[in-house]
């Protein structure tokens, strides 16, 4: 069996709710991206990573936004802008001499990233902080992680969805053992009860975030 170091991803709510019959959850009920005027969900990136082509991370980034686009309703489109004062959504590459964010990240397989919830009260709602010492790339190996596979689970936190552990297959399962590039009907249910779609009102529980930044525990070799 492989090693197994810990990686942790976050989210940002002290409250979780799951929906009768499925098991997604969801960061703070109730909480949503509100899309601009034209019915868009924007999103910009701030700053690359050194490790790979600044077009590879563009195209994963862009890839993720694809891959999430049709469980959203038809009215929402995800779209990028090259203005960061209208983005909802915005990544950004933190290096270990970063002067406000660095001390969250601690290097290569340690913290990988911490996406954010979107809620009011949270000064970082719609960030996804990504730690740059990490090894990047295009693609899953013993040395590199796989920016598509990352985006898409912290892209689930900034639409407000939870860690689910119940669900092996779901994006938002909490290990991350190499690359996943499908959503799974959990992820795609989840989000149509925060947007929109044919969903059954969730009941109440306590199965999301218990803490600001929970981590998202990724256990190599835990998955097939």
């Amino acid at each position: 069996m492989n090693s197994e170091p810990k990686i942790k991803y976050g989210c940002a709510s002290k409250f979780g709710r799951t929906r009768h019959g499925e098991a997604f959850t969801l960061l703070s009920p109730g909480a949503a991206i509100e899309p601009n005027a034209d019915g868009e969900i924007l999103w910009h990136i701030l700053n690359y990573t050194p490790d790979t082509d600044a077009s590879k991370t563009l195209n994963a980034f862009r890839r993720a936004m694809e891959i999430w686009q049709p469980a959203f309703p038809s009215t929402i489109r995800l779209e990028s802008t090259s203005d960061v004062g209208d983005a909802h959504i915005k990544l950004f590459f933190v290096g270990e001499n970063h002067p406000e964010y660095a001390d969250v990240f601690d290097g290569e397989d340690g913290v990988l990233a911490y996406g954010f919830a979107p809620v009011d009260d949270e000064p970082l709602r719609g960030f996804i902080l990504m730690d740059d010492g990490e090894q990047w790339a295009d693609m899953h190996s013993s040395t590199t992680k796989d920016l598509l596979t990352v985006f898409l689970h912290e892209l689930g936190h900034v639409f407000n969805l939870g860690h689910e552990p119940r669900v092996r297959e779901a994006v938002m399962y909490p290990s991350y053992s190499g690359i996943r590039h499908e959503l799974h009907q959990d992820d795609i249910e989840g989000i149509r009860s925060i947007y929109g779609g044919n969903t059954t009102a969730p009941n109440s529980g306590n199965n999301g975030c218990l803490s600001v930044l929970l981590p998202f525990l990724v256990l190599f070799g835990s998955m097939g």
